[in-house]
């Protein structure tokens, strides 16, 4: 089965997503690789994406039609295809002749199968036509003899290693490693914001020539290499035609796998998120509580001690306020003693 998306315009109509089969207009192909390049010049990146692969060739400068200023349209092609050798030997064909033009080839073939009226505000693609393109490329490559290539990453200069990129796809099957870039060919391309995990070849004339292919590591993960299941358990007669892989599954259904596995990632992420939000929140909480209860005790504590004195105050005024009454009441009793009338005794006369 192969997918064919395009991008072109009209001459009115601005540029827009076309599916070649059906003719349905889309914002972009669900499966459109994800590699920033300016799709206004000749760009070239085939990604293998589970058990297909997808090759986008951009910025192909069309002969014949032009839009409404006059301008010459671009058009770009996405192939979607579990068959290697097809996509191989389109890899080859658009990077063209040794001093050809990147893409122009290419470009003079699709001039055939995408076309606009008119009397018409969009443009039409021939879909049969475009299949059978791919079909015929799959014979340049010689995918029946081919070897695994090196799983290692290479960077170079588009101009001095374009014939032995192509001496290579003709002659090396692709590494078996999903969301691997496993070609990406853009003469603007800067190789210092390259993600150079995921990188197989890369052709920019921003590479300076004198350094050679710069050879890069290929870090991958355990999942990624394709066929091989990442759950580790033995075999046994009867359950080995039940063994989980990648091969099992039909593409269509293994990609949304890996889009609810990586929803699921994030939904988990989210939880474990608010989760350690809630624990700190209520542990600054606890904190929050812990200096009140000590500043409390420490208030407490102040009163206490204040009462103390307080009624020690009033235990010594209250001694004093005593001591005063009782001297007062001995000065009391000295001066009224002080103060009585000295009486004489009286002298009764007794009868004689």
């Amino acid at each position: 089965m192969m997918k064919i998306y395009v991008k072109s315009r009209g001459g009115s109509q601005d540029y827009c997503w076309l599916d070649a089969e059906t003719g349905i207009e889309l914002d972009k192909p669900p499966e459109l690789p994800k590699f920033k390049v300016d799709i206004d010049d000749f760009s070239l990146i085939l990604q293998r994406q589970g058990t297909q692969l997808a090759l986008l060739v951009t910025g192909l400068i069309s002969s014949k039609r032009v839009d409404y200023q006059n301008r010459k349209i671009r058009n770009s092609v996405l192939w979607i295809t579990d068959d290697e050798s097809c996509l191989r030997g389109l890899t080859i064909q658009a990077l063209g002749e040794e001093d050809e033009p990147l893409g122009e080839q290419l470009a003079a073939q699709l001039d055939e199968m995408i076309y606009s009226t008119t009397t018409e505000p969009g443009f039409q693609v021939d879909f049969s036509k475009m299949k059978n393109l791919a079909k015929q490329a799959k014979h340049i490559s010689r995918l029946e003899s081919s070897e695994p290539s090196a799983l290692e990453g290479k960077i170079g200069n588009l101009s001095t290693f374009k014939e032995d990129l192509q001496n290579e796809l003709m002659q090396s099957s692709f590494p078996k490693v999903d969301g691997l870039f496993l070609v990406v060919v853009s003469p603007t391309l800067s190789h210092n914001n390259l993600d150079k995990d995921k990188i197989w070849r890369v052709l920019s004339n921003q590479v300076d020539s004198d350094d050679g292919w710069i050879t890069l590591p290929l870090k991958k993960k355990p999942g990624d290499l394709i066929g091989v299941s990442t759950v580790s358990r033995k075999l046994t007669p009867g359950n080995a035609s039940h063994h989980p892989g990648p091969r099992n599954l039909p593409p269509e259904l293994f990609q949304r796998a890996k889009i609810v596995l990586a929803w699921l990632g994030w939904v988990v992420a989210l939880i474990l998120a608010v989760t350690l939000f809630m624990v700190y929140q209520e542990n600054q909480d606890l904190t929050q509580e812990k200096r009140q209860l000590q500043e409390d005790k420490e208030t407490l504590a102040e009163e206490k001690e204040t009462l103390a004195e307080e009624n020690r105050q009033l235990t010594n005024t209250r001694s004093e306020g005593q001591e005063l009454i009782e001297k007062g009441s001995e000065n009391g009793d000295e001066v009224m003693n002080n103060n009585l009338p000295q009486v004489s005794p009286r002298i009764i006369d007794e009868p004689e």
